[in-house]
């Protein structure tokens, strides 16, 4: 039975919301495109977590000194998940993302769309909306699952919950923060080759910029892993720990509110 035609309420920035974030859905969720993403950041993450707990555990097991060292498995565990997750999941959000208003820039269904009773802003907040349900439901809350069950299972039994959530929580928040930016950067440049050069060489700096300076890192996201590595194993919560994470959060506002500025701007 074909799709009934719906139509368009609203009114301001709300115009053409809902069918645009139907349009959004049905990319990420209406073929096996969901099915793919699950298997390939299934075999990433958690595959990659549970080979190098296979391989400490049965292949490698350390002496009883170096297991005091290290601490339990479960904090050998949440520190190899935080590590692979603060690297791939902000990767994985940059390849997915990274195009999602470029592409339509490029192909001309931006002049197509906008034609239509859709407000530019709702244009906008439906790529964001969607996209965030996709990285949080595909990467962020499965991977995190099916790793805390893993780390359960090699560790003997389960373990703190809410701190592992917690460390979860802020790599979301460090992946928000290059979806974000990626908005904003499709709505200033047609250059995929930019966007990904500006999103993946700021993730790079990270590395490099606290050892010249090391406040930076109380300024961005940079420092969000070994933070959440923290939080899981049981860390409090600092005041040099809050500082990034408030900064974080004021990024992604800023972002957000220059995309939403930006593609008002446009000329199309």
């Amino acid at each position: 039975m074909s799709e009934t035609m719906q139509p368009v309420t609203g009114s301001g920035w709300t115009v053409g919301l809902a069918n645009m974030l139907k349009k959004e859905n049905r990319l990420w969720w209406g073929d096996k495109r969901w099915l793919i993403q699950m298997i390939v950041w299934t075999a990433i993450i958690t595959g990659l977590l549970a080979a190098t707990l296979y391989i400490v555990t049965h292949m490698a097991p350390p002496d009883e000194t170096e297991i005091q060292d290290m601490g339990s498995l479960a904090v050998l565990g949440s520190q190899l998940f935080f590590s692979i997750a603060g690297f791939a999941m902000v990767f994985g959000v940059i390849i997915l993302t990274h195009d999602a208003i470029i592409k339509e820039r490029d192909s001309g269904t931006i002049e197509w769309l906008l034609s239509k009773p859709l407000s530019r802003k709702a244009f906008v907040i439906a790529k964001l909306i969607a996209s965030t349900i996709g990285m949080t439901l595909i990467m962020v809350l499965l991977q995190g699952a099916l790793s805390y069950a893993v780390i359960s299972l090699f560790h003997g039994s389960t373990f703190a919950l809410l701190p592992f959530i917690g460390g979860l929580a802020l790599i979301w928040l460090s992946c928000m923060f290059y979806m974000a930016l990626l908005l904003l950067l499709g709505t200033i440049t047609t250059s995929r080759g930019l966007v990904l050069g500006t999103s993946i060489g700021f993730y790079v700096l990270g590395g490099l910029v606290p050892m010249l300076f090391s406040q930076s890192v109380y300024l961005t996201p940079w420092k969000l892993g070994d933070i959440a590595t923290g939080i899981s194993i049981g860390m409090p919560l600092t005041m040099e720990m809050a500082m990034p994470i408030v900064a974080t959060v004021v990024w992604i506002v800023i972002f957000i509110a220059g995309a939403l500025w930006r593609v008002e701007k446009l000329e199309i």
